[in-house]
């Protein structure tokens, strides 16, 4: 018996080697962090290897809303990383990480480059910048159909991002991970409405807008919990006679934040530019049966407008009036908590993961559409019937199709395989048999070069036939046939000899 790692059999679809590429990620505290974190661990729930890397794995300069990575530089041995990846999942839009990666992943040959889905947070928006934002929002948006599937989290940015003929633009919500944090509700009787603030405590959030609307406003209570660059003005703007009833908590844990939520009627977020997309927070608190009332902002009022409230952004009035309907009428807002804790219990962790696994797979079935005329002679339009055709010809059950770089920089090969998708494995026999570039018989009864022995691992194969097929300056393709004690008969020279009957006239040199 002869061990072999090729053609290998797979069983269902294989996990996906997947990198989360990303401005923020734990232990950073903000939407996008906790959207990643989630996203890996439902992921890797779901059987996939899932890496981050974030702007905190590169230099960096941040300066308020100015953040500059030194991601470019490291272009090259990041480069060199993607070979161990099916899918690259980059987030943005952050200019010195996204935009670059896209733009630089054009430089990654057709062979060597993994399957791209970008994921659209937001719009840029920075205060004073307005004008170098929307340039840089066109460019983005135009870079993003570079990827080859882009995720949005909202009906708004899916029109906002669609092209007739561009990279298709998918919708999945950003989830909430409840997993039995929600405590007991404390639902409002005739007491005053609790209004709850939580975010960074940054210009785009509008908190002056928040206290505006609620100065001087009886039978209100209203928390703040979080922290930033403007605590301290909002701490002391707080102190004044008009916002007695505002209480600033600073950061707490989870823990404390999931009681907050059940101790509130309503969660609030005021925020005046596209920086925010979605707000997460919204859902959360949702969950907990709170009643969203949120600025008209793209992403934003999608998640708030069905059981909760859109107020003008930036209109202190609007925001005011919202919270004194809500006030005046306990028993409407009671009605839209419960609806609001019933739209939430939907919007889970695992059915976002399963969404994002669903996008992926189809990302790397369009990456091998791509790739197959590098691997598939002329005369096949496809792998799939290549493989069928050969497999029938020759006797076999097991067929694949090993893409390999004749650069050794990229150790890893686009192997298709009989009625299962592509992947990027690791195919050591393959690139054995394309550096000699001769046809390799494996069975029992044949002497084996020493090299090729080591590399031979899997015992259920008793033969296999690997043939060299198709070449061009920067690729080699390598087609196995293989037989175990179940499948097949053992493969000896007249099957050796009928596969390469059957692919001689086909043989492609190419560039």
């Amino acid at each position: 018996m002869v061990n072999s790692v090729l053609p290998a059999e797979a069983v269902g679809d294989r996990p996906l080697r997947i990198l989360i590429l990303t401005s923020e990620a734990p232990p950073v505290v903000s939407g996008v962090s906790m959207t990643v974190s989630m996203l890996q661990r439902s992921l890797a729930a779901r059987g996939h290897v899932v890496d981050v890397v974030s702007r905190a794995d590169f230099p960096r300069i941040i300066r308020n809303e100015i953040r500059v990575s030194a991601f470019g530089v490291f272009w090259p041995s990041f480069y060199k990383r993607l070979c161990d990846y099916d899918v690259v999942n980059v987030h943005g839009p952050v200019p010195s990480i996204s935009e670059m990666f896209l733009a630089l992943s054009r430089t990654v040959p057709n062979a060597a480059r993994p399957s791209i889905v970008y994921t659209h947070h937001s719009d840029l928006a920075i205060p004073h910048l307005e004008r170098w934002c929307s340039v840089y929002n066109r460019l983005s948006n135009g870079l993003a159909h570079l990827a080859d599937r882009i995720v949005v989290s909202s009906d708004d940015y899916q029109q906002r991002l669609q092209r007739s003929s561009g990279t298709p633009v998918d919708v999945v919500p950003w989830a909430v991970d409840v997993r039995g944090r929600v405590a007991g509700r404390t639902d409002r009787s005739d007491g005053p409405l609790r209004v709850l603030f939580v975010g960074q405590l940054r210009s785009y959030k509008g908190l002056g807008v928040l206290l505006d609307a609620v100065a001087n406003m009886t039978g209100v209570e209203v928390t703040i919990v979080g922290d930033g660059p403007l605590r301290e003005e909002i701490e002391a703007r707080a102190r004044g006679d008009d916002l007695r009833h505002v209480r600033l908590r600073g950061r707490i844990s989870d823990d404390e934040l999931w009681k907050v939520y059940s101790d509130h009627d309503v969660i609030v977020l005021p925020s005046t530019t596209t920086a925010e997309a979605y707000g997460l927070v919204l859902v959360e608190g949702m969950s907990a049966g709170c009643v969203p009332v949120a600025s008209d902002l793209p992403g934003v009022r999608g998640v708030a407008a069905p059981t909760g409230l859109v107020v003008a952004r930036g209109r202190p009035d609007d925001l005011r009036e919202a919270l004194i309907r809500l006030r005046d009428n306990p028993a409407w807002q009671r009605s839209l908590s419960r609806a609001s804790a019933a739209r939430a219990a939907g919007m889970t962790v695992e059915s976002m993961g399963e969404r994002y696994e669903q996008i992926m797979r189809a990302a790397v079935t369009a990456t091998s559409g791509r790739q197959a005329p590098l691997a598939v002679p002329a005369a096949w339009p496809d792998p799939e019937r290549f493989l069928d055709e050969l497999a029938s010809t020759v006797g076999v059950k097991c067929a694949s199709l090993s893409l390999l770089q004749r650069r050794p920089a990229d150790p890893r090969a686009k192997v298709w395989r009989r009625g299962f998708s592509p992947m990027r494995v690791s195919a050591p026999v393959a690139r054995y048999v394309a550096d000699i570039n001769e046809p390799v018989l494996i069975n029992a009864d044949e002497e084996i070069d020493p090299g090729l022995k080591t590399l031979l691992h899997r015992p259920e194969v008793t033969s296999a036939i690997l043939v060299p097929i198709r070449h061009t300056r920067r690729t080699m393709s390598v087609v196995g046939l293989s037989t175990s004690d179940s499948q097949g008969p053992r493969l000896d020279y007249d099957h050796l000899h009928r596969a390469l009957v059957a692919l001689t006239p086909l043989d492609a040199t190419g560039e």
